[in-house]
């Protein structure tokens, strides 16, 4: 492995001291050896940082960086500053880990490909237990090599709703110049969510080859979701929004998107308004209040145009909708933050 390309792995890290020690036994104990790992202590205010900086003094491959709370886009980007062009880069979220072969893996087949990109499946694991040894996305039941034509009319489709592409940044090889030049030219982000998306959005019309492997390559630790009202949710989906419209005319394939945008749009909505429900959190003041607010969104109002045909999310909900119908709406949304009440309960229970 003497000529081997060096790898960067990047690992966003806040508040995870239970389950940091894993993630990074997991990068030492790859069979791919050139490897350089920078960990992005993002503000955390647990043992986090101290944990890394632990095992930056034992392992001279390890670098840490502290920064103020910002994110994880704003994690990333400063890790991604840290590095230069050479060879590969590689993500992973602190809470998740990666089997022992993932590199060799991945880097094997970009050699063989020359591929910009290489994407594996990932394993979903409860605690001890793997749930899933991999996905049913369509492009593992198909592994091959993607070009640029594509790219774009395949592959780019999950990033408007459609298609069967992973767009989580974590699982995936990337060429580093490549990754670095999108990255740091991006004009905005959302703070916490859609982060990925926001990455995939600019990179893939940027990538002339995909390879895909069927092999798992990255481990998802499920339960790793917040329990509390998530106040930029709808602000940062919106951007995504309008940034996915800015997009749509590179993707070549013959479906609608700006339609799958759209209905897209309308069960995040939902899902926002249900939230508010649940945390009896509302910006506005009210349930009722937070429709209204919602509804008057120009972007929502554009997204509700293009419902026509949907029986997608909750049902029932997209003829109140369509007809403002606020006390509806919100009859729907308390029954259905009702029903999630167990549901909720019983996964907590089950992952704590």
């Amino acid at each position: 492995m003497d000529n081997a390309d060096l790898i960067w792995i990047l690992v966003p890290v806040y508040n995870v001291e239970k389950v940091l020690d894993k993630c990074i036994h997991s990068i030492q104990r790859q069979t791919y050896t050139n490897w350089r790992a920078v960990l992005v202590d993002d503000g955390s205010a647990d043992q986090s940082g101290h944990i890394c900086d632990a095992y930056a003094e034992k392992d001279s491959r390890i670098t840490v960086v502290h920064i103020p709370n910002g994110g994880l886009p704003m994690a990333r980007i400063t890790g991604i500053k840290q590095i230069d062009d050479t060879g590969y880069c590689f993500f992973c979220d602190s809470d998740d880990e990666m089997p022992s072969n993932a590199l060799q893996l991945l880097y094997e087949e970009a050699k063989r490909s020359d591929a910009d990109i290489v994407c594996g499946d990932s394993q979903r694991v409860v605690r001890k237990f793997t749930v899933s040894k991999g996905s049913n996305l369509a492009c593992f039941a198909d592994p091959r090599v993607y070009e640029k034509d594509e790219i774009l009319s395949k592959l780019y489709l999950s990033c408007f709703g459609g298609g069967g592409f992973p767009v989580s940044m974590c699982g995936k090889l990337y060429r580093t110049g490549l990754i670095r030049s999108v990255m740091l030219s991006m004009d905005c982000y959302p703070k916490y969510f859609a982060e990925d998306l926001n990455v995939m959005l600019r990179l893939l019309p940027e990538t002339c080859r995909v390879s895909v492997i069927k092999d798992p390559v990255y481990i998802y630790r499920v339960g790793g979701g917040t329990s509390k009202f998530m106040p930029t949710f709808l602000e940062d989906n919106i951007l995504m929004y309008n940034i996915k419209m800015r997009m749509a005319d590179k993707c070549t394939s013959k479906q609608n998107v700006r339609r799958l945008v759209g209905i897209e749009m309308k069960n995040i909505v939902v899902s926002y308004l249900i939230m508010c429900e649940k945390f009896h959190c509302y910006p506005a003041g009210s349930l009722d209040s937070e429709v209204r607010a919602v509804l008057a969104r120009n972007e929502i109002a554009e997204a509700l145009t293009m419902l026509s045909g949907d029986n997608s999310g909750l049902p029932g909900i997209n003829q109140p909708l369509l007809d403002r119908n606020v006390s509806q709406i919100c009859c729907l949304i308390r029954n259905k933050a009702r029903k999630d009440y167990c549901k909720d309960l019983v996964k907590k229970i089950l992952v704590g």
